[in-house]
């Protein structure tokens, strides 16, 4: 039988005797039990390390895996198709917060307390004296700097008279806005009261212009309310304002409300113009519809309040108001030439004057207009509605000027 010694791994060819008989090798002299070779059981007993190896590499990277992956739910994910939004600029201000507006109103505070020294650091002397000077009198830069700071004593010494009770001292701001910036220039319109108290009401203008961030105050002076003629046709700008909107165009609104009609207009042309009205308005309506349309076309300005007012009454909640409203606007269209963008018929989002803000916007500004323009209006001029949509260049208005006819 050939046997082989587990330890020196010497084999030796012995006789055949019981398996497991005790045989002292040749080569090392030890003693192990006979077996064949290639019985299984002859071979070394030494521990065979290779599965305890390949087990404690799996514990340990199940032990990683484990690690790495307990948190994983309470890490934010990065998603490779993210986009990354870019911030909103900053909208426009034009109402009581705009700066020009708050810097506006501190000449009131300051002259109320006597503050002198702000109020002499916003004055802006040349432009204050080349409204006052007269035809003989220097010029500002020929003032030297002891001259030039004793004219600015005198604007201030205006702005802090409290025995002046139209004065800017004697009327505090709470409410204004910008009405306009043009070459620079900005005009800020004050709602003021009382300084002392009242209920007493009263505007101020202050044109500035802004240097760094700072504002210049280049005049001011108190706003009269223009003399309503006509009832209904006011050419008073209270409540008129500028607006911006969300996509960054700059509006005049004034917040809709009932018009009673002229007072130059006679009682039978007023019951006319209100049975015509009532029928623009009724959907089951077909060719009456048209023909009150165009009689209040011929008619023209004596129907616009009672139009106005039916943008006032109406409201856009569902898709027959949208139609009557966009009857009236129509009809308005053509006796005005004015347009202001409404299409409440038109898909929302498609064209101009189709999402909500622009419908809402338009109405507010059809009233702007009207206040603004409704005593001088007597006849459709039809630059102004292209004027409202385009802005043209000298050579385009040159053009149009040749080819009217």
């Amino acid at each position: 039988m050939l046997i082989e010694c587990p330890f020196c791994h010497a084999r030796a060819q012995i006789a055949d005797s019981k398996e497991g008989a005790k045989v002292r090798c040749g080569e090392c002299g030890r003693v192990y039990g006979a077996r064949p070779v290639g019985s299984g059981r002859g071979k070394s007993s030494k521990t065979n390390l290779t599965p305890f190896i390949i087990g404690g590499v799996v514990v340990i990277a199940g032990a990683l895996l484990w690690l790495l992956t307990k948190d994983a739910g309470k890490r934010p994910r990065m998603s490779t198709d993210s986009v990354v939004e870019k911030p909103e600029p900053p909208k426009q201000e034009y109402g009581w917060k705009a700066p020009a507006v708050q810097d506006a109103a501190k000449m009131h505070t300051d002259a109320k307390s006597g503050n002198r020294t702000p109020l002499t650091v916003r004055l802006s002397g040349a432009d204050l004296w080349a409204a006052k000077r007269g035809e003989d009198d220097p010029m500002w830069d020929e003032f030297d700097k002891l001259e030039q700071n004793a004219k600015l004593e005198l604007f201030v010494d205006e702005l802090v008279d409290a025995s002046n009770s139209k004065g800017v001292a004697n009327w505090t701001p709470y409410n204004g806005s910008i009405l306009s910036e043009d070459m620079g220039v900005i005009t800020v319109r004050l709602q003021c009261t009382p300084a002392e108290g009242g209920i007493e009401k009263r505007d101020f203008e202050w044109q500035l212009r802004q240097e760094g961030e700072r504002f210049k105050v280049l005049s001011w002076s108190r706003f009269e309310e223009p003399v309503k003629s006509e009832k209904g046709s006011p050419t008073s700008l209270k409540g008129v304002e500028k607006v911006a909107l969300s996509d960054g165009s700059v509006v005049i609104e004034r917040t809709p409300e009932p018009l009673a009609h002229l007072d130059s207009t006679s009682p039978e042309l007023r019951a006319e113009i209100d049975s015509l009205y009532a029928k623009i308005i009724d959907l089951s309506l077909t060719k009456e519809m048209s023909q009150a349309k165009l009689r209040l076309q011929e008619i023209g300005k004596p129907a616009m309040p009672r139009l106005l007012t039916g943008l006032y009454e109406i409201p856009l909640d569902d898709i027959d108001n949208a139609r009557r409203v966009q009857n009236i606007v129509s009809v308005m269209r053509k006796i005005t030439g004015q347009y202001f963008g409404f299409e409440p018929l038109t898909l929302v989002g498609s064209a101009m004057g189709t999402t909500e803000e622009r419908r809402a916007s338009s109405i507010k500004q059809w009233f702007a207009w009207w206040y603004r323009n409704g005593e001088a209006f007597s006849e459709v001029v039809k630059e102004d509605a292209l004027n409202d949509l385009i802005e043209m260049t000298p050579e385009d208005k040159a053009w149009l000027d040749r080819h009217k006819d």
